[in-house]
């Protein structure tokens, strides 16, 4: 009844009930970086949990899903859907070396199944190629996963030459020779290194066999090793006086190295060493020479004393030969003198000072004596002057002659000079009387006369 209004007629109403869907929806599997359709069924629409039905989960999962029918009744259900994920296969491969004409083996793993760029379907391939060459792979995992493909390259060594350098060296030197291109070596020294270290005497030649891994033995080849000689040198050796200089000349080189100049003055006997070096650039061995150094003698000479018209020896010492301003060693000067002495040692080494010898020239005494007279029986003495000291011919001074006599009278000074000619004194002897008397016989109180 509408207020105030009648009802005019009576009106049906009827109630259509629809039945809610039930939602089903499908799983699966899928391998790495690959796409899933979720495909529900049962409903109109559906809503899906991360919003699209299209899906590409980076491992196993699982999506709900509820669906609407046309009616918009919403599903009395939720369907999920699980995807689970198979991880792609990681192949791997090794590339590897080869000398031309071999082959290599390729082989790979990480998969179940593999296809080569060859078309070959084997885990393994056997190539020869002529160059070098790269290959792909890829693999499929028992899952049915593809992994990304591979490479691997197989490189083409031609055949290398083995080099090796050569040398010249000087006589007694070491010579480096370095073999490459290969991997291993052997010389015809026995030696396995690349490098070697050699001091042949002569020119020789060294041969190198080269063998690199995994190819076959390259031929010899050889590095020359030219040995130049070293140049045989001499040098003067000699002796000198002190203070003097010596100069070494050498022989046998082209240029000279000396260890303290060509020209030396050594305070000592000294050796020096020498290296000489040839046109062709090779130094010799050291050659030593010694420079004698003989000591310039000091003179000495002892002063003396003669009487005079005495001798006298000069007698220096210190050298081997001596030169005398008196012409001669012997002297007999008329009075006191000085003589100077140089000298020249056996080696010919002139004396470093002068000897200045003085000569002490004393007067031979002379005597005087006094003559006397005695009587017979009587001693005269006899006394001379001008000396020190006497001999008498009368073997000493005092005398007894029984005739006049003369005796002769010699002194020495006190200086021991002895006078050069004798005193004589005469000594004159006088008779002595011989008296008599006569004697007498008288009678008492009577006279007699003596005569």
């Amino acid at each position: 009844t509408l207020t105030g209004c009648s009802v005019p007629a009576t009106s049906n109403s009827s109630i259509t009930v629809n039945a809610l869907p039930s939602v089903s929806v499908n799983s699966g599997t899928i391998c790495e970086g690959q796409v899933f359709t979720i495909t529900p069924s049962g409903a109109s629409t559906y809503t899906i949990t991360g919003g699209s039905a299209t899906v590409s989960p980076a491992s196993t999962n699982s999506y709900s899903i509820t669906g609407t029918s046309a009616a918009g009744c919403v599903s009395s259900n939720t369907a999920v859907s699980t995807v689970s994920v198979f991880s792609n296969p990681t192949i791997s491969v090794s590339s590897t070396t080869i000398c031309s004409g071999s082959t290599a083996t390729l082989t790979a793993s990480g998969a179940n199944t593999y296809t080569w760029s060859t078309a070959s379907n084997a885990t393994s391939i056997t190539v020869s190629p002529s160059v070098s060459t790269g290959y792909s792979v890829n693999g499929t995992s028992t899952a049915g996963c593809i992994g990304t493909s591979q490479s691997a390259t197989v490189t083409v060594t031609s055949a290398p030459s083995v080099a090796v350098n050569s040398s010249t060296i000087c006589a007694g030197q070491s010579a480096t020779l370095s073999a490459s291109g290969v991997s291993t070596y052997s010389w015809n020294t026995g030696a396995t290194t690349s490098t070697i270290v050699v001091s042949p005497a002569t020119n020789t030649v060294y041969t190198v066999t080269g063998t690199l891994t995994g190819c076959a033995v390259f031929p010899n080849n050889t590095g020359t090793v030219t040995v130049k000689p070293l140049p045989t040198i001499t040098v003067n050796s000699g002796s000198i006086c002190e203070g003097q200089s010596f100069t070494l000349l050498a022989t046998g080189a082209s240029t000279y190295a000396f260890s303290s100049g060509s020209v030396v003055t050594p305070a000592n006997t000294t050796s020096y060493s020498v290296i000489g070096t040839g046109t062709n650039g090779c130094a010799s061995n050291s050659v030593v020479t010694t420079i004698t150094v003989n000591p310039n003698p000091t003179l000495t000479a002892s002063n003396g004393t003669i009487c005079a018209g005495q001798v006298f020896t000069i007698l220096p010492s210190g050298a081997g030969t001596y030169t005398y301003s008196s012409v001669s060693a012997t002297v007999s000067p008329a009075s006191t003198s000085n003589y100077s002495v140089t000298g020249t040692s056996t080696a010919g080494c002139a004396g470093t000072n002068t000897a200045v010898v003085t000569v002490s020239v004393f007067a031979n005494p002379t005597i005087s004596v006094s003559n006397g007279t005695i009587c017979s029986g009587q001693v005269f003495t006899l006394n001379p002057s001008g000396a020190n000291t006497y001999s008498y011919s009368s073997v000493n001074n005092t005398v007894n002659p029984t005739t006049t006599t003369s005796y002769s009278i010699s002194g020495t000074s006190t200086a021991g000079c002895v006078s050069t000619s004798s005193a004589v004194a005469t000594v004159s002897v006088f008779t002595t009387p011989t008296v008599s008397v006569n004697s007498g016989t008288i009678c008492n109180g009577q006279s007699f006369t003596l005569t």
